[in-house]
Formats: C-alpha cells, structure tokens, sequence
C-alpha cells in the first residue's frame, strides 16, 4: 500500500483532523508494510551489529537477514595447470609474466602485457637456434650468406652431410667405405655378375663339372664355358643349353662311357638354332667328343670341333 499520513487539520482542535484511533490505525499500517517489507511482519530482517567503513548489506540465507559485509563476494581463478586460487574481496591478483612475456601497471584499471624479443613473430629478423623445421609443411628459401654469418662450422669432429663437394683422392684418405655404396658395385666376367668383396673363379680353359650319369628323366642345365662328362650307360640323357647365350659362349661334351651309340645325347637348343637349324641335336656316335660355340641368333651354336 501507499503511505498513509495522519490528518492533523488545519489548526489545532479544529475538528477536521484524524481522530486517535484513526491516527493509531495509520500508524500501525504504516509499520506493518515496512515490517513486512523488511522483515517477517514482526522484526526487521538486519543485523548491523559490528559495521564498519565502506561496508555493504549482504543477506545471509543462515539467519535470514541482512547483515553489513564486503560487497563483491570472492571468485575462482583457474589456469591450465597448477593449482585453482580463490580470490576474495579485498585480495590483490597478480598476472605474472613468464618466458618472452612481461607485464606492466600503466593506468588505473589497466594492465599492459608485452613480449620481449626471444619471441618470433611473422615479421621478425631473427636467428632460430636448435628448431626443427618440417619442410614438408613449411617453405625455407636459402639465401646466399658469407661464412662469418653462419652459426656452425665444418670441423675435425663434428657431423656432417656435404653437397657438391669435390673430394682429392690424392691428398685424403676415404675409409670405410661399403662395396654397396659405390655406383658400381659389381664386375662382370664372362656373363656372370661379381659383387664387389665377394669371391669369383676364373678358370683357365674349359670348366668341366662332376660326371653325368643319365636316369632317364633328369635334364642336366648346361653353362658358359662349362664342360660335361656324359654316362648313358643305362638311360639316354637330355642336355639344354642356355637360353641367353651371348657371342663366345662355350659349352663342351664328352661320352664318358661310350655308349652315346646305345644310349643318345640329345642336346635341347632352348630356343636358339643349332648350327643354323632349328631343331635339337642327338647324338649317337660311340666316344663323341666335341664343343658348341654361340655365334648369333641365325647360325646359333657352331660345332667348334668334331
């Protein structure tokens, strides 16, 4: 309700004014809205016992009334680590700087923060020190810099990958080189591939194998500049030549038992002619001994003696 006032009339005992129990009545209203407003209808709803300077009303769920305190209240202060920090009215926070940051008080309300010159920005002219740079991602563009710029130097022990040197054979010792890390790597001899640091035979004249003896299925492989001891004794025998053969290619044959003319040789051309024809070779001549040479892919193998 609005204010109720007690009418006092125009003079005293004029007989226009309240009478006193409307005048009590007034005043009892007007009490019990400020009661009702401000507390529980029957007491105030504050506490201002203890108040001091600069103090607020703050209520107190606890006791139901308002009671002098600090206005603001406290908040919590929470980072990425570290522990959380209450801060409460009246308590100073502090932004510290760290590595590269700084900060500085320069107004009333105000805080300046700045970052020194260990911090690279786009802009900047800076020397980078133990970074790793992901070129895959990033684009570097070399500039040409004298020496007396540069930040590291070749020495005695230090680790290094060099490009476009020229090394003197002469006046350096190379050690520790792997056979594998040479361009070439291997030799050939007769058509037979040679790693370097591996051992290979060379042989003077014809290299003839451990004796054939025919088993009737077997088919014997033949090799450049290997030679054959053939025993058909039971069984005729089948001898294939190499299928690449290049100009030179030896391969010789001897009927070790003599029986070439019981039991035949034949020799399989593998795709290659046989002294320009294109068939295979038998032979069925008692102690036959002779030497097929490759001279082309027209003439093929050429008997190099009978």
């Amino acid at each position: 309700m609005a204010k109720q006032s007690i009418d006092l009339g125009t003079t005293p005992n004029d007989g226009t004014g309240s009478n006193l129990r409307v005048g009590g009545d007034i005043i009892n209203d007007n009490f019990n809205e400020v009661y009702t407003t401000l507390g529980d209808g029957s007491d105030l709803a504050f506490d201002l016992t203890g108040v001091t300077n600069g103090q607020t009303l703050v209520y107190n769920s606890f006791s139901s009334k308002f009671e002098a305190g600090n206005a603001g209240g406290s908040f919590t202060l929470s980072g990425d680590g570290g522990s959380n920090q209450t801060i409460s009215s009246g308590d100073t926070l502090t932004v510290t700087g760290g590595t590269g940051i700084s900060t500085t008080g320069v107004a009333t309300d105000t805080l300046s923060i700045a970052i020194d010159n260990t911090v690279v920005t786009l802009t900047d002219s800076q020397v980078l020190q133990n970074k790793t740079i992901d070129t895959a991602n990033n684009t570097i563009t070399v500039v040409e810099a004298d020496i007396s710029d540069l930040g590291s130097y070749i020495t005695a022990t230090s680790s290094d990958v060099l490009q476009n040197k020229t090394i003197s054979g002469s006046s350096n010792t190379l050690s520790n080189i792997a056979n594998s890390s040479l361009t070439n790597s291997f030799i050939t001899i007769n058509g037979t591939s040679i790693s370097l640091g591996n051992s290979g035979t060379i042989s003077a004249g014809t290299d003839w194998q451990t004796g054939v003896v025919a088993d009737g299925s077997t088919v014997t492989a033949a090799a450049a500049g290997e030679g054959y001891f053939i025993d058909t004794t039971s069984f005729a025998h089948t001898l294939q030549l190499p299928a690449s053969p290049t100009i030179g290619d030896e391969i010789s044959i001897i009927d070790v038992a003599g029986t070439f003319d019981t039991n035949s040789l034949t020799v399989d051309r593998n795709g290659k002619p046989i002294a320009g024809a294109a068939s295979n070779l038998t032979v069925s001549v008692e102690r036959a001994g002779f030497t097929l040479v490759f001279y082309d892919n027209t003439q093929g193998w050429v008997l190099k003696n009978k």
